[in-house]
């Protein structure tokens, strides 16, 4: 199974999720959990 948006697991919370799922990424912070893109 491949996944259908690339994504990115910040282990050490340092990248912005806001920006990165504008940029079209599904986003994975430890201790912040997940947000994908809409649409």
């Amino acid at each position: 199974m491949r996944a259908t948006t690339p994504t990115v697991v910040d282990l050490r919370n340092i990248y912005p999720p806001e920006d990165l799922v504008r940029r079209g990424f599904t986003y994975v912070g430890i201790g912040r959990g997940s947000k994908a893109p809409r649409g």
